[in-house]
């Protein structure tokens, strides 16, 4: 007896509908795309450091909050000034840029993307920096050539060289 146990199974309904494979496929491809969150693939730095570019797949509806964003250096925190999209990358503005090679990561946790932690963010992108190659001194002795590999990144000061001969420390003019 279908009311014997205290309900009406009579009253259930099936449906059922045949789909091709292509239909179930559409179907998948729009659900997904509809309510799906948008993930990060990757993350890497441009030429200066200065900016962290996230790889998204998926569709991004808004710009993540700055505030949901960590990224360390090796020195520790870097905070992350400003975020904006550009088609499927996000791209974060740094305070301070990461170095050629610097062991960095990002984590993010807040709204328009999937959470992530301790992502490895790819620093060989940047520009490497110069490298010393040899040094010369000129003929008369009061010069020092600084030979030089890639390009000078930031501007040099006299403080940044250290001249010491038989010893003795050199001021650097």
């Amino acid at each position: 007896d279908s009311k014997g146990a205290g309900f009406d199974i009579s009253a259930a309904l099936v449906f059922r509908c045949e789909l091709s494979n292509a239909d179930v496929a559409s179907i998948y491809k729009y659900l997904i795309s509809k309510y799906s969150v948008p993930t990060v693939k990757g993350a890497k730095v441009d030429e200066s450091g200065q900016k962290v570019i996230l790889n998204v797949k998926g569709t991004l509806d808004k710009t993540p909050s700055v505030g949901g964003f960590a990224v360390y250096g090796a020195d520790g925190y870097v905070a992350v000034d400003s975020v904006t999209t550009q088609g499927n990358e996000i791209v974060l503005t740094l305070e301070k840029p990461l170095e050629w090679k610097e062991e960095a990561y990002i984590s993010y946790e807040g709204d328009g993307i999937s959470a992530f932690y301790d992502m490895v963010i790819d620093t060989t992108t940047a520009k490497e920096p110069a490298k010393f190659v040899e040094a010369e001194v000129s003929s008369d002795g009061g010069k020092v050539l600084i030979k030089i590999e890639n390009e000078v990144l930031k501007p040099l000061n006299t403080q940044d060289f250290s001249v010491v001969s038989d010893g003795t420390q050199i001021s650097v003019t």
